[in-house]
């Protein structure tokens, strides 16, 4: 139930942003009234605005994995599930004021199935999905075409695993923080490598449906490394 309230928000989120960039690029003209000084210097922004559509894909590591089939920071292997494969928007600025701003992004990230053998002895399948949100600032810009961004958020998902002996879920709510080094390779495509860490402050019990097999306790803090290409909808 919950998954599909972030779900909804998620797609509003989609459908409004198109029509907040236009809002904001609207100008008002005032009738000039008789002896009223204009100011003529327009207000420039200090970070424009753009609204970048990009596809992800990564790896994620735990910090106390439950299995040792899956990847953990200390001990990091990029060919360990889970692998992550997604879509989202990042770089849409919401102004304050002449010279105020703070940057959204939204991402839908899924992990591409894989086999585990949780206990030794389960042959499973484990998959999961997470809808990542953030606002943040640019941190550091050294030219027109490289800048690095940080986030602050929450990720929010599941993590499934599928079996003959039944069906268990683990959902996880993780306040994050976010580290996205951006370089534009033309004025509409750019490329990031996006570094994440989160702290799962939910619970960490399976929930079990037709199945009796006991997993330890899960905690799902973690971090994980995203490629991303994206494409600007604004220049």
């Amino acid at each position: 139930m919950f998954s599909k309230w972030i779900l909804k928000v998620f797609c509003v989120y989609v459908l409004f942003i198109p029509t907040c960039m236009q809002a904001q690029d609207k100008i008002k003209i005032k009738k000039e009234e008789p002896g009223e000084v204009r100011d003529t210097v327009p207000q420039k922004r200090t970070f424009p605005s753009r609204l970048n559509f990009d596809v992800l894909y990564g790896q994620r590591g735990y910090k106390s994995p439950f299995d040792k089939g899956l990847n953990r920071l200390d001990k990091f292997d990029v060919n360990t599930p889970p692998r992550l494969v997604g879509f989202g928007f990042s770089d849409y600025a919401f102004h304050y004021g002449p010279r105020g701003y703070v940057l959204f992004q939204m991402y839908f990230m899924g992990s591409i199935k894989r086999a585990l053998t949780p206990n030794d002895s389960l042959d499973s399948k484990i998959t999961g999905f997470s809808y990542n949100f953030g606002l943040g600032r640019k941190l550091i810009r050294r030219s027109g075409r490289f800048n690095v961004r940080i986030y602050l958020g929450f990720n929010t998902g599941s993590t499934k695993i599928e079996s003959a002996g039944g069906t268990y879920k683990n959902a996880f709510f993780s306040p994050k923080l976010s580290i996205q080094p951006k370089f534009w390779l033309t004025k509409r495509i750019a490329f990031a490598t996006i570094f994440e860490y989160e702290h799962d402050v939910s619970k960490t019990q399976w929930k079990i449906r037709n199945g009796n097999i006991n997993f330890s306790n899960f905690n799902q803090s973690g971090a994980f490394v995203l490629l991303s290409l994206g494409y600007s909808l604004v220049p």
